[in-house]
C-alpha cells in the first residue's frame, strides 16, 4: 500500500509542496534519478545526518567492482529503466579511497546514454573535499560539481530524521525524496532513497533490491512500506524542521543505534560475485588466446583446412562476443573432408610458437589440444589452449563425429544449418561459425539464451552451478 502524504500525512507545512511532487511522478512510477552513496563514511559527522554518519559511523564503501557491475547492469536497461540523473554522493564521497576509479566506469554509461546528467556532491569542507572537486571537474562526463559549502557539523536546515512516526502511532506517509532527490544505491543494494538506505543499514533490514532486473515500481513501494514508518522525513504532524544541532531520537531509533554500536548488522551486498562464475581470463591470457586464434585462422586458411568455432566457444561467441568468461578452454572443429593440409598447418603453427598434444577420452573422443609453447604450465600442456575436434561433411549432413560417449554424440545436422560458414565477431577477431549457430546451440545447450551453467570438471551434473543470464549480467558481458 502506498501511503500518500495527501491522505496519511501533513502537506500543509510551507516546506511541503504536494503539487510539485505530483509533477515529479510521486508514487506513480519509478524515479529516473539516482543517488549513489559510494561510501557511508563522512569526516564531518553532522547532527541529524540522514545517512547516520554521526549516529552510526562506518567506513564501508562501494568497491570499484560493484560500481562497474552496476554500470554494466544498467546498460542493459537504457530503454526501459534509464537514468536521467546520477549523483555520486555519500557519506562524503571524497573519503572513498579509490574515487577516480569509481568515477571512470560512468563514462561508458554516458557514451551509451548521452542524455544522462551526472553530478558529484560533496560537503566541500577541507582540502580533501576541495581536491575531489577538481578531480570531478576533470571528468567531462560529470556535468555538475555541487558543494553544500558546509563548515562544520551543525546544519540549520536539518530536520528530525531520527523521529520515527511509528513511535507516535502514526503511519509513515511517503515523502517526495525518491522522485525529487532520487533513489539510492549503496554497497547493500538499491533503495527508494538515501535516508531509507541508511534506515536499512542501521536497523539491519535486508530488503535491498539486488539487480536492475529486480528493480520495479512495485518493489520500491514495498520497501517504502517498511522504511517510511521509521523515517523522520515522513511529512507527519510530529516532524520537526530546521532543528540544527538539536538531537531528537525516538525510541525505535535509540534501540537501533544501541544495537548497531554493539554489533552492526550483516546483510547481503549487491553484486557479490559467485566463485563458480568468476572470470578466468586475465588481459594477458586473453591476448595470448586472441593471438593463437588469429594464427590458427591464418594458417588453416593458407593450407586449406576448413574449420569453425564449436561447443562452448561458439556459445561464448554468440552470447558474450568472445569466450565464456568462466570457461578456460576454447573449442574448434576441423573438416575431415578438407583436412589434407592439416599436418602441414600443424608444422607451420609449430614454427610460430605453438605445440600440441593428442587426447583420447570417453568424454570427448579423439582430439588435439593446442597451446603456446610459452604459456602457463598445466600438467602436460600449457594455457591458454584450444581443443581441436573434427566433423564429417556428407551430401546433406554435417556429423560432429568426435564426440565421445558421455554425453551421447550429437545426431548429424542438416547441412544448411551449418553451411555456409558465417564469420562473427570474437574478441575483435572475425572467426568462422555455423550458418545457423542458434540451431546447434539449441540442441547442444538447451536454454543457453536464458540460463548459464558452469561444468564441474569430469562431471555433467549442473544443478548447483546454474544461474540466469539476468543474475550474471552485472558481472559479465552479454550480447543477448
Amino acid at each position: 500500500m502506498f501511503l500518500d502524504a495527501k491522505e496519511f500525512g501533513n502537506v500543509s507545512h510551507p516546506q511541503e509542496d504536494y503539487q510539485n511532487w505530483a509533477e515529479m511522478g510521486y508514487g506513480t512510477r519509478l524515479s529516473r534519478k539516482l543517488e549513489i552513496d559510494i561510501t557511508s563514511h563522512c569526516d564531518l559527522k553532522c547532527h541529524n545526518c540522514d545517512r547516520s554518519c554521526r549516529q552510526a559511523p562506518t567506513e564501508n564503501y562501494m568497491t570499484v567492482q560493484q560500481i562497474s557491475a552496476f554500470v554494466r547492469d544498467s546498460l542493459s536497461y537504457t530503454k526501459t529503466k534509464p537514468w536521467d540523473l546520477i549523483k555520486l554522493t555519500g557519506g562524503e564521497p571524497s573519503c572513498h579511497p579509490e574515487l577516480r576509479k569509481v568515477i571512470e566506469p560512468f563514462l561508458r554509461y554516458k557514451q551509451a546514454y548521452p542524455t544522462l546528467k551526472m553530478w558529484y556532491n560533496t560537503h566541500g569542507c577541507g582540502q580533501r573535499a576541495q581536491e575531489s572537486m577538481g578531480l570531478a571537474r576533470s571528468c567531462p562526463w560529470i556535468n555538475h560539481v555541487n558543494s553544500s559549502s558546509k563548515t562544520g557539523p551543525i546544519v540549520p536546515t536539518h530536520d528530525s530524521y531520527n523521529k520515527a512516526p511509528v513511535d507516535y502511532g502514526l503511519p509513515g506517509a511517503v515523502c517526495p525524496r525518491p522522485w525529487d532527490c532520487g533513489m539510492s544505491l549503496t554497497y547493500y543494494g538499491i533503495y527508494p532513497c538515501g535516508p531509507g538506505a541508511a534506515i536499512a543499514r542501521v536497523f539491519g533490514l535486508d530488503i535491498a533490491i539486488q539487480s536492475m532486473s529486480a528493480l520495479t515500481h512495485e518493489a520500491i513501494l514495498e520497501q517504502l512500506e517498511v522504511l517510511c514508518p521509521l523515517c523522520g522525513h515522513s511529512p507527519t504532524d510530529i516532524k520537526e524542521y530546521n532543528i540544527g544541532a538539536k538531537e531528537v531520537v525516538s525510541s525505535s531509533w535509540e534501540k537501533a543505534y544501541n544495537d548497531y554500536r554493539e554489533k552492526p548488522p550483516k546483510m547481503r551486498r549487491i553484486y557479490d560475485r559467485l566463485p563458480q562464475f568468476k572470470g578466468v581470463w586475465s588481459s594477458k591470457k586473453r591476448q595470448a588466446a586472441i593471438d593463437m586464434l588469429a594464427a590458427i585462422d591464418e594458417v588453416f586458411s593458407l593450407h586449406g583446412v576448413g574449420w569453425m568455432l564449436i561447443y562452448g566457444t561458439l556459445l561464448g561467441c554468440i552470447r558474450h562476443g568472445g569466450q565464456i568468461p568462466w570457461d578456460d578452454d576454447m573449442d574448434i572443429t576441423i573438416n575431415k573432408n578438407a583436412a589434407g593440409g592439416f599436418a602441414d598447418a600443424l608444422d607451420d603453427l609449430h614454427e610460430r610458437g605453438y605445440s600440441w598434444a593428442e587426447e583420447d577420452s570417453p568424454q570427448n573422443g579423439h582430439y588435439l589440444k593446442m597451446f603456446p609453447k610459452t604459456g602457463e604450465q598445466e600438467r602436460y600442456y600449457r594455457k591458454p589452449f584450444v581443443d581441436i575436434f573434427s566433423y564429417v561433411e556428407t551430401e546433406d549432413k554435417i556429423d560432429f563425429c568426435s564426440n565421445g560417449q558421455t554425453p551421447p554424440p550429437l545426431k548429424p545436422f542438416s547441412k544448411t544449418d551449418i553451411l555456409p560458414l558465417v564469420r562473427r565477431d570474437f574478441w575483435g577477431l572475425s572467426l568462422p561459425t555455423p550458418n545457423k549457430s542458434s540451431v546447434f546451440l539449441d540442441r547442444h545447450y538447451p536454454g543457453w539464451d536464458k540460463q548459464c551453467v558452469n561444468f564441474k570438471r569430469n562431471r555433467y551434473s549442473l544443478s548447483n552451478l546454474s544461474m540466469s543470464i539476468d543474475e550474471l549480467r552485472p558481472f559479465h558481458e552479454f550480447k543477448i
